[in-house]
């Protein structure tokens, strides 16, 4: 049995979607450094259309970091 499974972190198989209001992202599984080891990820991207992330403006969806010299001169 998958170890999120077993500690209640994650719910499922289902057959048919639990709530048909929600809006879900498929499940990969990629393959981790060391061989024979894989990660579970939810692509929050997918599906087309009915995006997880649909719901949040453009303006959140980007990351700026503070560069090294503006850091200096704020200290």
């Amino acid at each position: 049995m998958n170890i999120k499974l077993k500690a209640g972190q994650i719910l499922g198989p289902y057959t048919k979607p639990p709530l048909e209001s929600a809006t879900y992202s498929p499940p990969y599984v990629i393959p981790k450094g060391e061989p024979g080891k894989f990660r579970l990820i939810h692509d929050l991207r997918k599906p087309k259309g009915t995006l997880v992330n649909d719901i949040f403006p453009d303006s959140l969806k980007s990351t700026q970091y503070s560069r090294v010299m503006d850091v200096a001169k704020f200290l």
